[in-house]
């Protein structure tokens, strides 16, 4: 009889212990969850910023190559230059763009800060520059 209270006791503390492990283990999943679904939503987003930058370089190397073709002498070695520097940000984007895709999750914070930089760099030499 002893032995069977022993045992009863054992048991219904072992339930009870199981029960707090698993609620705790739901609440990290939630968590986990809730901090996956923000982080999705996060890339989503910059995703998006990265496609609208590119796009946006796009149209300027085009507008630069329109303009080129009328330019002559130093305006035109001046464009060229221009161009240049667009052709590599966006050969800089689309590595990011790359890296985005491969592995961002991996590396998320890294890789956002590091982008947000690139990007705010961007539009510090277009400013300083007076490029449009």
């Amino acid at each position: 009889m002893k032995y069977l209270k022993t045992l009863a006791i054992a048991t219904l503390g072992l339930f009870a212990f199981t029960a707090c492990d698993n609620e705790k283990e739901a609440e990290v999943e939630v968590g986990d969850t809730e901090i996956s679904m923000e982080m999705e939503r996060e890339m989503n987003d910059f995703e998006t910023t990265m496609k609208n930058w590119g796009e946006r370089i796009d149209n300027e190397i085009a507008e630069l190559d329109a303009e080129i073709e009328e330019a002559q002498g130093e305006a035109k070695e001046e464009l060229e230059e221009t161009r240049a520097e667009w052709r590599e940000w966006r050969a800089d984007l689309d590595a990011r763009m790359k890296r985005f895709n491969q592995n961002a999750k991996d590396n998320w914070a890294e890789f956002k800060s590091d982008t947000q930089r690139f990007f705010e760099n961007m539009e510090r030499e277009i400013e300083n520059e007076d490029i449009d």
